[in-house]
């Protein structure tokens, strides 16, 4: 099969895989696409679309499963290295995040963009192995010898626009901001929390308004953030494939050199050098102490924050405690007040009832006893408990008589004090005996006469 001049560009999707052929290697003139659907197994669908016509020398292979993603390192351990060594100092810093082994993937390196403080960053593109050596080898077969290799998403930074953009694809979302020169690369899928965090985070650092999108929108991820976007529709690859790859043909052959594209294997991969070695290994190490460094103190700032919190829990436990102590005893002191007060009221409500029993006793007693010529005229209870009696009396024989025997009534329960008398003379010429005498309550009670309840 006789082979074509000009160039091939190879886009293998998640969906379709497409084959553009240009009849100018600088990819000008006539454009003949090819279309299948995506297998999920990038060599093979290369291998198809190199089976449906002649093959140019040269030819771009997109790959949509490509891992990229920013990297950086500190700019003082990566000057002076060669470009083969920068490659494996920056396959060795992605293995954490492509989990892709730098032994066994090839990776690729844009042009530098700014970084932070004193360090460089670059967009990387990382391939398989395998894979690529089975791209090669399906396009080698066909007659095209030079084969470079990146992903769909790394094209976008050859544009020349100075708008901002978010391009959302699949797996991966780059966002640029060309008056800032920032460049971000979003390894998640549309919508994970950590890709709206990105997203957000781009749009708050970026005064252009509004920014180009382009690609997927996940339903409600973006609704308030709307209003700095103007929505282009699906990724350029979908809604126009002739155009788009025109344009991206038009870029590789422009700006080749500055995009992250997978070149022609070495013919043998040899060792780094000493100093090679050295640089990077002290790149690694100035990196992980770095990392180890900020983690550390994160930490410690962390348990400082935490102890403060902590002591301030101690103090506000500790005073609700000695509070609780002083309810406590509080509560303990009236719960004895009321106690005590129990206590009273029933010692009082016992000397009231023995009080009232006494009283009884004695005004039966006093009402059984008959005694010619005396008469009580009123009783007083006295605080001690005793009761003052007062009279009238014709005789102080009488008074005796009646005040003797109302002492020797056992049944009252009261000692009888003696009468104190005092003669008042009366109208006739004749004396009326005024008297008063005390009954008190004895401690041994009375003999119960069966009248007293």
């Amino acid at each position: 099969m006789a082979r074509s001049a000009g160039f091939s560009l190879i886009v293998v999707g998640r969906r379709h895989s497409r084959r553009f052929d240009f009849a100018s290697s600088r990819a000008e003139g006539e454009v003949t696409p090819h279309e299948i659907a995506a297998s999920g197994v990038a060599a093979d669908d290369v291998a198809n679309l190199a089976a449906l016509g002649p093959m140019p020398r040269r030819a771009t292979v997109l790959l949509d499963s490509a891992w990229i993603q920013t990297v950086e390192l500190p700019a003082a351990a990566v000057r002076g290295l060669g470009i083969e060594d920068l490659r494996r100092a920056v396959a060795f810093e992605l293995e954490g995040l492509s989990g892709l082994s730098s032994a066994t993937s090839e990776v690729a390196v844009g042009e530098e963009i700014p970084g932070s403080a004193g360090k460089v960053r670059w967009v990387a593109v990382e391939v398989h192995d395998e894979t690529a050596a089975g791209i090669r080898s399906a396009l080698g077969e066909r007659g095209c010898g030079a084969v470079t290799i990146g992903h769909p998403a790394s094209l976008s930074l050859a544009s020349e626009e100075r708008i901002p953009f978010v391009e959302v694809h699949e797996r991966v979302t780059i966002a640029r901001d060309p008056d800032r020169g920032a460049v971000v690369v979003i390894p998640a899928r549309p919508g994970q929390r950590s890709w709206r965090g990105s997203v957000e985070r781009f749009v708050s650092e970026t005064d252009a308004r509004p920014i180009r999108w382009q690609g997927i929108v996940p339903s409600g991820e973006v609704e308030d953030l709307a209003a700095a976007f103007r929505d282009e529709g699906g990724l350029p690859m979908e809604l126009d494939p002739v155009g788009t790859a025109r344009r991206w043909a038009r870029d590789l052959s422009a700006a080749g050199e500055r995009l992250p594209l997978v070149g022609p294997p070495r013919a043998a991969r040899r060792s780094p050098g000493p100093l090679a070695i050295g640089i990077v290994a002290t790149a690694i190490a100035i990196g992980a102490v770095g990392f180890l460094h900020v983690r550390r103190r994160r930490e410690v700032e962390d348990l400082e924050a935490r102890a403060v919190t902590v002591s301030a829990d101690l103090r506000r436990i500790a005073s609700a405690e000695r509070a609780l102590a002083v309810l406590r005893r509080e509560t303990n002191d009236r719960e004895q007040t009321i106690r005590d007060a129990e206590k009273s009221l029933e010692t009082i409500a016992a000397g009231f009832e023995t009080q009232r029993a006494g009283m009884r006793r004695l005004l039966r007693g006093m009402a059984r006893l008959r005694v010619a010529g005396v008469a009580v005229t009123s009783l007083e209870s006295r605080p001690d408990g005793a009761v003052e009696i007062e009279g009238l009396g014709a005789t102080t024989a009488a008074i005796d008589a009646y005040v003797s025997a109302l002492s020797g009534d056992a049944r009252l329960g009261w000692e009888i004090r003696p009468p104190r008398c005092e003669a008042r003379p009366r109208g006739d010429g004749r004396e009326i005996q005024l008297y008063s005498f005390r009954a008190v309550p004895t401690s041994k009670g009375a003999v119960d006469d069966g009248e007293t309840r």
